[in-house]
Order: C-alpha cells, then structure tokens, then sequence
C-alpha cells in the first residue's frame, strides 16, 4: 500500500503534531526526519570512529521493534517470504528502498536493496548494516554477523551469518509505549493538510519533500538511542544550520519561528508552542514522541537540530535547559555570547546545560 493510500484508509493516521502507523493492527509512533540531517550525522560518526556503535544502535532499534510490533504469524513464515514479500513492500511503500530481494544460500544470507535511505546519500554506512542485523537475528532468534558489506549510494549487497547463541533485547511494555504516546486530537496543521496545502508534497518515488529536500519516515526509539550518546551530538548543530539555510529564507526571526513550529507538528513530534523573550527562545513540545528503549526517554538529538535551525536567527544561541514535565519538552535557548558578556560584569558564571 503507497504512502497516498495509507493515509486515505488511515493505516498512516495523522492528527496535530503526531504520526500513527497502525500497519498489521500493531500502533507505533513514527516521526519524520531530514534524510540528509540524519545522514550527515551518521556520516560524522562515522569519521569520528563510532561505526561499532552505529551498528549497534541500528540493530538495537530494529530488534526493539520487531519484538513490539511484528505479527505473532510472522514468526511462522520463511525468512526469505518476509524480507522478499512484507519487508519489501512495506519499505517500497515508506520511500525508503526502491528494491529488495533477500537469497538463503545454506548458512549464509545475501541481502540486496536497491536506492536505500541514508546510504543512497552518504554510501558506505554501519548503521544499515546494523539495521538489517537487527531484523535477522529477530527472525532467527539468533546472532548474526555481516561477513561481508558492498556498498554505493545506488546498490548494496550484504551477507549475513547465522551463529551461535542471541543477544536478548528489553523493550517498554506495549501498554506503557501506547499510554505515553497517546495524544488527543489538536487544532492546527497535520502532515495530511501540509500534502493538501503543497507544504509537503509527496512525489512519484513514494518519497515526501521539503523545498526539493527528502524527508523519511523513522520509527522514534532510533532518535531516543542517539541522543544516548552526548559526544556524537557535538556538531548536529553545525549540520542542521548549513542544511536549513540553503533551504530557508525568511524576513524576520517571527516568521522563522512559525515555520519552526509548523515543522515540527507536521512531522509528528508534539503539539509546539514557541515564546521568544529578549535574547531567550523557549521550545515547549507537548506529547513529544516516546521510544521503546528501557533506557530513558530523551529528545537531544531534535533538540540539537532545532539549536542549528535557531542559528538561523541569532549565531549565538544555545540550548541551556532542557525539562520534562507531565508529557511536555521545554527547552530553553539563550544567547550566549550576551550571557557571557552579563557573567563577566557581575563575576557570575553564565549557565551550562
């Protein structure tokens, strides 16, 4: 089922500031992110030497959401059914392959995708690697190892290993995943209303965009297990603010903030309020999306993109407060060379997140 069509039998519902994906019967929450943001970050990851931890992360968010929201009769079907049949379809339909096929060739597995996302911008990636790992060892219910990996931005192989034992992952309890997440229905602007009004448009390749940019579909836990780790987040702003201000042109720091706050809500992740006082910006987000992770829930990894966007508008702005408050994300944005400046006269020290 195309993206257009998920959304016209509400497989794919979407309300003010929230993305449900009820595919199979199984609810999950999805947000939308700047294919090429999230692409250059891995790509930065990767240079920095956390291509281990990468492939981790990836595996760790594919199998979190297997074991939460695959069918029970998935588990009774060929591997090579699910990934050439289900998978296949499925990613089609999300735009973020343009072909799969999956052979099992006695113990070892060769993956091929075809324009997959992330790698059809940066090439060679250990996150999709990561990913697929995840899924296998789901499927198999045991380890996995890639012996081998070819990839370009336009085709990929992978072979896959089946070992010895399996690394048992934890997930939140569906209920409590569901509760946190539920959101009820807000006035404002959906993803459906910014395809109706061409804010978004969604093009023949199933993909959605942004001013001629390609955004993708991602399962929320992902954002959460990033945003674990604080030193990959160290130059996010720096790519954020390059990647909008090709894009973006305004005429006031207000209309800079309106668009903020439209996509945001558009793509999935809460109900935002804006306020700008003095050299001050707060981001109040209410019913933020919350992952699967046992681990807790965090929004660094938005809350570092919306910090380059913010540069925007003023340079010198930097997230100094982060809060969470029955359900609502505050984050507080200053100005820091005038925080500096004000420290100094009164042999204060300006404040660190």
């Amino acid at each position: 089922m195309r993206l257009s069509e998920s959304l016209r039998r509400h497989v794919m519902e979407t309300n003010v500031g929230v993305i449900t994906n009820r595919f199979k019967g199984k609810s999950r929450r999805n947000v939308l992110m700047f294919e090429d943001i999230l692409a250059e970050y891995i790509k930065e990851c990767e240079k920095a030497g956390y291509g281990d931890w990468l492939e981790e992360t990836g595996c760790k968010s594919s199998k979190l959401a297997m074991i939460t929201f695959a069918p029970s009769f998935i588990k009774r079907l060929s591997i090579t059914v699910i990934f050439n049949t289900i998978a296949k379809k499925m990613w089609i339909n999300l735009g973020n392959i343009e072909d799969l096929s999956l052979i099992k060739d006695r113990d070892k597995l060769v993956l091929k995708t075809q324009n997959e996302v992330i790698t059809r911008i940066i090439g060679p990636n250990r996150i999709a690697i990561g990913m697929y790992r995840g899924l296998l060892e789901s499927i198999l219910n045991s380890s996995v190892i890639c012996v081998k990996a070819l990839q370009t931005k336009k085709h990929c192989t992978y072979i896959f290993k089946s070992t010895i034992g399996n690394v048992k992952i934890i997930s939140k309890k569906k209920k409590i995943y569901d509760r946190l997440n539920k959101i009820l229905p807000e006035n404002g602007v959906s993803l459906k209303d910014a395809f109706k009004k061409r804010f978004f448009q969604l093009k023949k390749n199933n993909r959605i965009y942004f001013k001629g940019r390609s955004i993708i579909t991602v399962e929320n836990t992902l954002i959460h297990l990033f945003g674990n780790k604080a030193d990959s987040l160290e130059k996010l702003p720096l790519i954020s603010f390059k990647f909008f201000r090709k894009i973006i042109k305004q005429t006031s720091s207000e209309n800079y903030l309106i668009l903020l706050k439209n996509i945001l809500q558009v793509m999935g992740w809460g109900n935002v309020t804006i306020v700008k006082k003095s050299k001050h910006i707060t981001i109040r987000i209410r019913n933020p999306p919350f992952g699967l992770q046992r681990e807790k829930d965090n929004w660094f990894f938005l809350i570092k993109v919306i910090e380059g966007f913010l540069w925007l508008i003023e340079k010198n702005l930097k997230v100094i407060d982060i809060k969470v408050i029955d359900k609502i994300l505050i984050a507080t944005y200053s100005d820091q060379k005038t925080t500096r400046e004000r420290s100094k006269k009164t042999n204060e020290m300006p404040p660190h997140l």
